[in-house]
């Protein structure tokens, strides 16, 4: 019988809560079909490759059982995956708009966030007044003050129907935001500004190619936390 054999030299998986994770596993015999069970949720086994994709959205540790259809018959291995939790608090959703012809983003502004959150945003794809259809490879959103900048660290597709609908997560504890708000008083807090940026597939000519774009920028606010006393 053949044996699946693991592309990683770990024998624990390791992700974070609401950041992306993707790991391929590997086999030395030809694959017809791959499955996973207790998989994190917001994770997801493509039967083809057998790529293991998605924004974990619990955290934990999961018994992952990897399992592949070979020509010798069902072959198995458990990899479990440790799911770190999210530091901070994690905020109510802001909803923005993204025109995808002019850029232009629509929301509450300035999106706001403290220190340490785990600020979550729902991003809408349109055009003129129509969801745009999207091929997405990849999403981000970047915050940026002086010559310093924040990245998000993981993004989704939502389960929107007729909609282009995605739910992108920027971590605000890293040392970058403390040292920027150090100066800043107890409940104050820096302007900044923000930019969302995406890549996707389309079809030009025979083929597919890759196009860039980036929205325009919008108003950020971030305070400092009050640090709690007993």
């Amino acid at each position: 019988m053949a044996e699946v054999t693991l592309s990683s030299l770990t024998s624990v998986l390791q992700a974070r809560q609401y950041g992306s994770f993707a790991y391929q596993p590997a086999a030395n015999v030809l694959i017809r079909r791959w499955w996973a069970v207790n998989i994190p949720p917001g994770m997801t086994c493509d039967s083809v490759t057998g790529l293991i994709l998605g924004v974990p959205q619990a955290s934990g540790v999961f018994e992952m059982v990897l399992m592949a259809e070979a020509g010798a018959g069902l072959v198995s291995m458990k990899v479990p995956i440790y799911v770190e939790a999210v530091d901070g608090t994690r905020t109510e959703t802001t909803e923005l708009n993204v025109d995808t012809g002019s850029g232009i983003v629509a929301g509450p502004f300035p999106v706001s966030a403290k220190e340490g959150d785990d600020l979550f945003l729902r991003i809408k794809f349109q055009r003129g007044n129509s969801s745009a259809a999207l091929n997405l490879t990849d999403l981000k959103v970047t915050f940026k003050w002086e010559e310093s900048t924040v990245q998000s660290g993981g993004w989704m597709k939502e389960d929107a129907a007729d909609e282009e609908v995605y739910v992108v997560w920027v971590h605000l504890g890293q040392p970058l935001v403390g040292i920027a708000l150090s100066d800043a008083p107890l409940g104050g807090g820096i302007s900044a500004f923000g930019e969302i940026s995406w890549q996707e597939h389309v079809s030009w000519g025979l083929g597919k190619t890759l196009l860039h774009h980036a929205s325009q920028t919008f108003p950020v606010r971030l305070d400092r936390r009050i640090a709690s006393t007993l």
